[in-house]
């Protein structure tokens, strides 16, 4: 499944129901934070999304009780393995919803988060936090994006509505070193030394 694909379906379903009349003009961008940098396998992060309306119309207004300012994340092929992380609590400033697809042309199961935001005034921005529990499994970076859209707006710079966002692995750790493995590790070395002068003299 393409994400593209899935924002520009819900865009024609929803925008078929606006009402006649020239289109607010907006400008929306978004931003992307997380934390903790770098995740923690099994361990708990959060999620910050920044949605801001540059103007000069109000976002997402057109449709009273609907919320058409969206964000979709990049879509995680769950077919063979789990999604690096998963939802531990609804969010804060906006509401998620979980899309899991059907068995896509190539036998793929896709899953992904859609976040819904309330109407955004020009000049204003609605921020959205949530949590997240990455898999055990989940060691190595990976990549991601959020794309930002509003059905029955006109953006008028769509440049700035795609955030990519790389989670940062922990560095490999190095396994800490006793005292006496120190001293065991110094006696080897002047061993080997003794040994390397015997063979030279």
């Amino acid at each position: 499944m393409n994400i593209s694909l899935l924002a520009s379906s819900f865009i024609l379903v929803v925008s078929a129901s606006a009402a006649a009349g020239v289109r607010p003009q907006v400008d929306l961008s978004l931003q992307a934070t997380t934390a903790p940098v770098p995740f923690v396998p099994g361990g708990r992060g959060t999620v910050t999304l920044t949605v801001h309306n540059a103007g000069p119309d109000t976002a997402g207004a057109t449709i009273p009780n609907l919320d058409t300012i969206v964000v979709f994340e990049n879509e995680f092929i769950i077919t063979t393995q789990p999604p690096p992380f998963w939802l531990l609590t609804q969010g804060v400033g906006c509401i998620i919803d979980t899309y899991v697809s059907d068995p896509l042309p190539n036998g793929d199961i896709a899953l992904v988060y859609i976040f819904y935001f309330d109407p955004i005034a020009a000049g204003e921005s609605r921020v959205c936090t949530y949590d997240i529990e990455f898999y055990p499994s989940t060691r190595d970076s990976f990549a991601t994006h959020w794309f930002v859209t509003s059905s029955n707006d006109d953006d008028t710079d769509p440049s700035n509505n795609r955030v990519d966002y790389v989670f940062q692995a922990p560095a490999a750790s190095i396994p800490a070193v006793s005292w006496q493995g120190l001293i065991a590790l110094g006696f080897c070395l002047l061993l080997i030394g003794w040994i390397w002068r015997g063979r030279m003299a």
